[in-house]
């Protein structure tokens, strides 16, 4: 501990020492979010809480598992991510590559660029969302990512969310709370478009209900197409919680009401010019 506290952050960065460093906070963080949940205002365990922890333990394993194999096998080969310090918000970074890979770049009639328009708006809302040390503990988890996988490039976090357990384990987290955020459905949305808006007052862009619902599908679809299955419903209930599943499903639900109806708005649309 000593000799760790003694090498200055800077001599670290980028080495194996640093991948290393990675490693142990993740595996920290599996075992962390193993225990947390089993303390509530009790603020102690039961032998069935740590039967609890022992199973959320073995669930997830694996995936810091893949970790060490994929760092030993490939430590001298990886082109190391130099971190930014300029650029703290990993989780920002991390949730907009999310809106990158499932929407497709596109003028609107304000002659700005949708997604892009919206990063500054979602920034604020990440914040809004989270506490200070909720926001820390995903932050983490956001540039262990990039730092991980050597790279801020979409197409390859892309790729090493579908082939990388570990790296799609710690996405999840990161997305999974961000959902639950969405638990009062509709004051949260106006909530969400509000900010959007004022966040781009300046460029005379306002976010329109199906707009909203391409945003939330593009972060959040995949979480909907696990609880379609009973494997989906049953790896969510093993790293979180039992009624996890029907937790979002409600989120889910609100949700698709919500869009069937801001389509069935949109195509009866009047025109600015009617009166």
């Amino acid at each position: 501990m000593v000799m760790t506290e003694s090498v200055k952050e800077c001599e670290i960065k980028g080495t194996k020492v640093q991948k290393n460093l990675n490693i142990s906070r993740a595996l920290f963080n599996v075992m962390f979010d193993a225990l947390r949940d089993c303390f509530g205002d009790r603020e102690v365990m039961t032998r069935g809480d740590l039967e609890r922890v022992e199973k959320k333990l073995d669930a997830s394993w694996f995936h810091v598992e893949s970790l060490f194999d994929n760092t030993c096998a490939q430590c001298s080969d990886i082109p190391w991510y130099v971190r930014d310090e300029r650029r703290k918000d990993a989780i920002t970074r991390l949730v907009y590559a999310r809106l990158r890979m499932n929407i497709e770049k596109r003028s609107v009639p304000s002659w700005v660029v949708f997604p892009r328009v919206v990063v500054s708006g979602l920034q604020t809302m990440i914040a809004v969302m989270l506490t200070n040390r909720e926001w820390r503990l995903l932050n983490d988890h956001a540039r262990f990512i990039f730092e991980y996988i050597g790279s801020d490039d979409d197409t390859v976090l892309a790729t090493q969310l579908k082939n990388n357990p570990a790296i799609l384990l710690l996405s999840q987290r990161v997305f999974l709370t961000l959902l639950l955020r969405f638990k009062g459905f509709n004051a949260r949305r106006q909530e969400f478009i509000s900010i959007i808006n004022n966040s781009t007052a300046e460029t005379g862009y306002r976010m329109t209900d199906m707009e909203f619902c391409e945003v939330f599908e593009a972060l959040f679809r995949d979480y909907h197409d696990m609880i379609q299955n009973e494997d989906g419903r049953a790896r969510l209930a093993i790293s979180h919680s039992d009624d996890f599943p029907e937790r979002i499903k409600g989120i889910f639900d609100a949700f698709y009401r919500f869009k069937t109806g801001a389509a069935f708005v949109s195509k009866f649309q009047v025109s600015s010019k009617v009166k």
